[in-house]
């Protein structure tokens, strides 16, 4: 910060004796947008330092949020205490994007999409749930999948594994995290 003052008092002190005139006020014109240009890679880099001191803080006092971890691709392993039988063709998969607040994936036939209504450590509650509508030969599983993602209160990581729960906290659906 102390350098960046030293330059604005340069910078000042070079367009005051700068002669009057129209190349004197492209100089100081110049300059200051110089400085603007300077003062905003400052700022930048001082809120990138702030932001990784975050991290790090977050780190030692226990890890990384969860919300943070929910952002990635996660594949079906477990409905309710039942393995999910991966040899059908479409696996059941969700995608997060918590900077955007919504999910992407498949139901195991078709493609589905929506908001995510409420997103915190703890909470995750899906909005309206959009999809294609093909037809498939296990729709009564499709059907399933997506009344449970309906009834989905809460969620937990742990070990490479998101689980998402009901409002009491039983579990309804566990996915993997994909490679």
């Amino acid at each position: 910060m102390y350098n960046l003052l030293e330059y604005l008092k340069t910078i000042f002190l070079i367009s005051s004796l700068a002669t009057i005139g129209i190349y004197g006020l492209i100089k100081v014109k110049r300059e200051l947008s110089l400085l603007r240009y300077a003062f905003l890679l400052l700022m930048s880099v001082s809120c990138q330092n702030n932001t990784k001191q975050n991290e790090i803080n977050s780190q030692e006092k226990g890890g990384t949020e969860a919300r943070i971890l929910l952002n990635d691709i996660w594949v079906l392993h477990k409905i309710s205490d039942d393995a999910f039988d991966k040899t059908t063709k479409k696996h059941p998969q969700l995608e997060f994007n918590i900077a955007e607040n919504k999910f992407y994936g498949n139901d195991g036939c078709n493609r589905i999409l929506g908001g995510l209504d409420q997103l915190t450590n703890t909470e995750l509650v899906f909005g309206a749930i959009a999809g294609t509508r093909m037809r498939c030969p296990e729709m009564g599983a499709v059907n399933k999948y997506l009344g449970l993602l309906k009834k989905v209160k809460h969620y937990s990581i742990s070990n490479l594994e998101l689980s998402l729960q009901d409002a009491d906290k039983n579990v309804l659906l566990v996915y993997q995290k994909a490679d």
